[in-house]
Order: structure tokens, then C-alpha cells, then sequence
């Protein structure tokens, strides 16, 4: 028989979405439990780590987190025309993904989330007359089976989600297949401009990239369209890296220090993110910028908008019962640009924080026991690209 557990909210999947879900709803004062299935939160990567400097800003992401300052950009056309755009200030940065989550996972525990890993959910199931709500999950713990009860899931598993589909959420959507090496050895020729290429010859239906991290090295990879790629993208890769007539000089010395892959949803037919007692957010939601595939930044926007959702959510079924589900005026809703570069939340500002503590005892706030050793230390160091540009 499985263990019990219950909790207000259960996020599934520690990376940028879960997290930041996980530490807003811990610091409104929900008892929350944030799933990750593998060993090691951050591990394995499947990005390319490219994150905004207004991202850094909105977030305040320590400076530890960027490996690269990117200033500009190189656009490598099929007939091999090059396009360079350059900006005066610092544009985005490349971080180390790794490192990155294992921050935002610390400060989710650190908020007083109770952070599982090597724990991977497997079914869910609604219940009648639950303490906490009405969603039952069973999850795997090493060989331990565990049952835990919420009110609410919060599901940020990534691009295949399994939890959704089993409450009816089935978002249809295409996929695109990335596959990349970090290099070493390499002859850059600006540090701080990646490389992109087009062409159905070397990425179809999407590009290829290099991405110096500084030095010799960098990040070399493409994503293809299965749709419109008559190879896989291990053939298009190869072929930037060894036959292109711009890259591939530039790599001739260059050694491949790792592999790793990923899909990336993208284009699929609108569909909703939310039903009742789940909302669904980051790539499993298909949260992913349209032009780039990037999707670190809308992650974790769509994380704290989930949380503040969840507090309003949690305290109406403490107050007044079961409700019809996450309410989309508060979940739809997205954070819009004032003058001066700020950001606020269109949603009701505040609510989320006194609809859940009118109903519910806050948490501890202490760190959880579960939260295994090797998380980074938190940084105190200003968010880069605090300059002039700040406000663009």
C-alpha cells in the first residue's frame, strides 16, 4: 500500500517553471511539495541556456549564473551573405543551465517548499471529500510507492508531459528536434555575437547556432522540423560542424566535450493550460518563444503567475469549497510593461497572498529535510546588465 502524504499544492518538475511556482506558492504561505524525478536537479540539460538580461533583471538572478555578456549576432544566410547586428548594451546572457536550477530549486526550499528528488509522479486521480483537496498522486520514490493528496497540481514536467492527459488536458502540438555539443578548442572570432544558420540544407524548419561561452569554447547545435528534415539532426549537426563553409573552418580543431538533446513545442493548436485542480505551465504547456524556441524566461513568468493563481485557488477551496477550477482572469492573465521598464501583474494585485492566509495556517518556512546536499550556495552578487540600457 502506498504511503500518504497531503499538501496544498504539488509542482511536478524542478526546473525553471516548478521552481519558481514552488518558491511563490511556499512564500504565500502554501504547504508545497515540488517533485523532480532525477537524481540531481539540473541534470540532465536539454538547453542552450540563452537568457535575456531583462530576465536577469526581473528575477534578479545572481551574476554567477552567466557564463557569456552577448552584445550581438551574426545571421549566416543560405547563398552565405552574413547579416550583424550589434546592440550598445549587453543583450542576453548564456548561463550554465545546471547551476541555474539548482538555484531556483534552493530558493524554492529555502521559501519552505519540501523538494523531492529522484521522485517521478505516475498517476492522478480526483477524489471526493480529501483534507486537502481533490487530486490524488501516486508517485515512485526509489522503490517506495507514495500517495500524495493536494488541492491543486501544478504541472511543469517539460515537453511530454504524463500527468495532464489523464485529467483531460491533451494539447496538441508539433515538435521540433534540437541536438547540440559543447566544444572546445574552437576559433571564435567575437566573443560576445553567436553564430546562426539557415537554410533547409543545414536546419530544416528551424536553424543552427553557435553559442561562444566563453574562450575557445562554446555551444554548437541545430533543430530541425521532423516534418520537413529528410535526415536526423545528428546528419544537419555533423554537416555544420565539419562541411558549412563559415563554421565549419572554425571547428576544424574544436573537440566535443559533450552531447546532449532535446524537443521543443512548438506551434500547436491553442488549447487550455488549466482545469480543476491543475494548471499547467512551462514547456508542457508549449510555453516556448515562437521565433527562438527559447523558453527559460516565459518558464518562469508562467511559475510565478501559477503560484499567485494557486494561493487564490487554494483559499477559495479551504473557504468555500471545491471551486470550478484555477480561474482564468487569474491564471490568463501576464504581467505587462509600465513606463520606466517595471513590470506589474494585471491580475488583482495582492489577492493571492490574503485569499490564501485568510484561510490557512502559513508554513514554517524552514528548509526542508528531503532537499539533498548540493544545492549552490545563494549569491548576494547585483543581477548583471544593471546599466543604461536597463530600461529598454
Amino acid at each position: 500500500m502506498a504511503r500518504g502524504m497531503i499538501c496544498d499544492v504539488l509542482v511536478v518538475g524542478a526546473g525553471p517553471a516548478g521552481s519558481t511556482a514552488a518558491r511563490t506558492c511556499a512564500a504565500l504561505g502554501l504547504r508545497t511539495v515540488l517533485l523532480e524525478e532525477h537524481p540531481e536537479i539540473g541534470h540532465p540539460v536539454h538547453c542552450t541556456g540563452k537568457l535575456s538580461a531583462h530576465a536577469f533583471r526581473r528575477f534578479g538572478l545572481p551574476a554567477s549564473m552567466a557564463q557569456n555578456a552577448l552584445r550581438g549576432a551574426a545571421l549566416h544566410a543560405p547563398d552565405g551573405s552574413v547579416a550583424r547586428v550589434r546592440r550598445a548594451c549587453v543583450d542576453s546572457y548564456l548561463v550554465d543551465r545546471a547551476a541555474l536550477d539548482r538555484y531556483l530549486a534552493e530558493q524554492a526550499s529555502s521559501s519552505g517548499a519540501e523538494v523531492l528528488m529522484g521522485t517521478r509522479a505516475r498517476t492522478v486521480v480526483r477524489t471526493d471529500g480529501a483534507t486537502a483537496g481533490g487530486l490524488r498522486v501516486e508517485v515512485d520514490r526509489g522503490s517506495t510507492r507514495l500517495a500524495i493528496t493536494t488541492a491543486l497540481v501544478i504541472d511543469a514536467e517539460g515537453a511530454v508531459p504524463v500527468l495532464p492527459p489523464q485529467l483531460g488536458l491533451t494539447p496538441r502540438r508539433a515538435f521540433v528536434h534540437g541536438l547540440q555539443y559543447d566544444v572546445e578548442g574552437a576559433a571564435i572570432e567575437q566573443e560576445d555575437a553567436p553564430d546562426l544558420y539557415f537554410g533547409w540544407n543545414v536546419a530544416p524548419g528551424f536553424f543552427g547556432w553557435f553559442m561562444p561561452t566563453g574562450g575557445t569554447t562554446g555551444r554548437l547545435g541545430v533543430a530541425v522540423d521532423p516534418r520537413w528534415a529528410a535526415q536526423s539532426p545528428i546528419h544537419y549537426l555533423e554537416g555544420l560542424r565539419t562541411a558549412h563553409p563559415a563554421s565549419a573552418p572554425r571547428l576544424r580543431n574544436a573537440r566535443i566535450v559533450r552531447r546532449f538533446a532535446g524537443r521543443i513545442p512548438v506551434l500547436g493548436q491553442r488549447r487550455p493550460t488549466y482545469t480543476d485542480g491543475m494548471l499547467v505551465i512551462g514547456d508542457a504547456a508549449g510555453q516556448v518563444k515562437a521565433t527562438s524556441g527559447g523558453g527559460i524566461y516565459f518558464a518562469m513568468q508562467a511559475g510565478e503567475l501559477a503560484g499567485r493563481a494557486a494561493a487564490r485557488y487554494v483559499g477559495a477551496v479551504r473557504c468555500v469549497g471545491s471551486p470550478a477550477g484555477p480561474q482564468p482572469d487569474t491564471w490568463a492573465r501576464r504581467p505587462t510593461r509600465v513606463p520606466g521598464g517595471r513590470w506589474r501583474d494585471t491580475s488583482a494585485s495582492g489577492a493571492p497572498r490574503s485569499a490564501a492566509r485568510r484561510c490557512s495556517q502559513p508554513s514554517s518556512g524552514r528548509r526542508s529535510t528531503a532537499f539533498v546536499t548540493g544545492m549552490s550556495a545563494r549569491s548576494s552578487a547585483r543581477s548583471p546588465g544593471t546599466t543604461a540600457c536597463a530600461a529598454r
